[in-house]
């Protein structure tokens, strides 16, 4: 049997009903390599702007070690933590494959070296897109060299969507080395989730003072300048002078360095139906999803947005910028959502109103975001670690 290890930083939400689906469902034996602990144990997340601890399981599943490392153990960087017996815990591990998960660490760059010393094949799945910003022309060159010599190390590539596919092609990567392993959530947990709560959404619009029959429009991300919360502020007050039916709701869900500036607008603008839900934990995300008539993320340099993939899995219209990564891949503009470009808050404005009180467009009826979904799951992620390591049956 094939002995597969794959070495990431530290549990992660979003990766660990993956691991264990992967570990039941593939012929080999497998191994995860984690290099800190501190999601486990609870963790300051700067971009939130407070102490984070998951309410999933991260640990259930799947084997997996703690290396032993030194450095920061609660933030992570290129340098840090750094596990100094990398080397031995390859060889003495009899590894066929290791699989890691970008190249952003010093270990995983040490990890691609020792691997050609000690036979063992590189599959890499990291979340670079082509959309994302290069740099300087003297930085981009540079990177060019640096990953086109590191990329000719790697057996493998496994692509989470179409814009990490064409970052390989651009940095020298042969289409025959490349294979789609889709960036994806645990599909079953959000479609039983909305099934949960399909029936509870008058009681929770009680409980939030929201009317019954008005509409609600959705943010669910750190509150960060890149994620642009504040153009769909500006959107949002734009959109409610141009309408004449009921005025829908903004419920923002997060925190993190813009939450008093968008306060302050708030109160400036006199915006009463805008409404701050502080941070929310893993599970209790589905309730507002299955509760909003649309969901926006409207990032600048997004390399993915699993939060899409999660809000599609409760049959929600949404509309996202064209900087974010998913978007080649999961939405389809005027079919199960809009793409509007990033910055253009008239756009964004446009494509709310179109897809609220439009009566022309199906957007808001449409079933394609759960039949797309169903099919960029774990079953396909697993599906391409099978042919990666030959396993074909």
């Amino acid at each position: 049997m094939k002995k597969i290890a794959y070495l990431v930083s530290h549990p992660i939400q979003y990766q660990a009903p993956m691991l264990k689906y992967i570990a039941k469902n593939i012929n080999a034996d497998f191994e995860v390599l984690f290099l800190s602990d501190m999601s486990v144990k609870g963790y300051t997340d700067s971009e939130f702007n407070q102490r984070v601890l998951w309410d999933i399981p991260l640990l259930e599943g799947y084997n997996f070690k703690f290396l032993k490392t030194f450095g920061f153990k609660n933030k992570i960087t290129f340098f840090s933590p750094v596990c100094l017996n990398i080397f031995s815990v390859m060889k003495n591990g009899n590894y066929d494959y290791i699989w890691l998960h970008g190249w952003g660490s010093i270990n995983n760059i040490l990890a691609i070296f020792f691997a050609k010393k000690l036979k063992i094949k590189v599959l890499l799945r990291g979340e670079s897109g082509i959309h994302m910003p290069q740099g300087s022309p003297l930085k981009a060159y540079f990177k060019k060299i640096v990953l086109n010599y590191l990329f000719k190390k790697v057996h493998y590539f496994l692509a989470i969507g179409s814009m990490n596919a064409n970052f390989y092609k651009f940095y020298g990567v042969e289409n025959s080395k490349i294979l789609v392993m889709p960036y994806a959530v645990d599909n079953d947990f959000f479609q039983e989730k909305s099934k949960f709560y399909k029936g509870q959404t008058e009681y929770i619009k009680r409980n939030l003072n929201i009317e019954c029959n008005a509409k609600i429009i959705l943010y669910a991300s750190k509150l960060t300048r890149r994620k642009n919360s504040l153009d769909l502020l500006m959107a949002y007050s734009k959109l409610i002078k141009n309408i004449s039916q009921i005025q829908p709701y903004l419920l923002i869900v997060g925190s993190g360095e813009l939450e008093k500036e968008l306060k302050h607008h708030v109160k400036k603008l006199a915006l009463s139906r805008v409404k701050f839900l502080g941070f929310v934990n893993q599970s209790e995300l589905p309730k507002y999803y299955e509760l909003c008539d649309v969901f926006v993320l409207p990032s600048s340099a997004e390399q993915w947005g699993l939060v899409i993939n999660e809000v599609m899995n409760h049959s929600k219209p949404v509309i996202i910028s064209d900087e974010v990564g998913c978007g080649p891949d999961l939405v389809e503009d005027k079919v199960n959502g809009y793409i509007f470009k990033c910055g253009d808050i008239d756009h964004l404005e446009l494509c709310l109103r179109k897809t609220l009180y439009d009566n022309k467009n199906d957007i808001k009826s449409s079933s394609v975001n759960l039949s797309k979904i169903n099919r960029w799951s774990f079953y396909e992620d697993t599906q391409a670690l099978k042919i990666a390591i030959g396993d074909f049956l």
